[in-house]
């Protein structure tokens, strides 16, 4: 890892922070009809607002919301959203994650 890789994981682990994003264990989504909603999200909904997010312009909009720099706005976007990444499963996109989508809209 690059010393720009870190500073740019730093940020988006920060930005999540400041989001309130929070992780769940998995086991703790699967009780009674949650299972629906779970997987719904995330075959779902996920894929379709990383669909919506690549084809939004709101980089100005989400700089002056959080106080960031376009430019910096610009490289967590493009490192989440449009960068492949080499992956236990080879050299790809990130999956789409929900509460990645859920921060990134808010």
């Amino acid at each position: 890892m690059t010393f720009i890789d870190f500073i740019i994981f730093f940020i988006i682990i920060l930005i999540l922070v400041l989001f309130g994003i929070r992780k769940r264990g998995i086991l703790s989504s699967f009780t009674g009809g949650k299972l629906d909603e779970y997987l719904n999200r995330w075959e779902v909904y996920a894929p379709q607002s990383y669909q919506k997010i690549r084809a939004t312009n709101d980089i100005q909009i989400i700089a002056e919301k959080t106080g960031f720099s376009q430019v910096k706005i610009a490289k967590i976007k493009e490192h989440i959203f449009f960068k492949e990444h080499q992956l236990d499963d080879g050299i790809r996109l990130f999956d789409p994650d929900p509460d990645i989508a859920d921060a990134w809209f808010r």
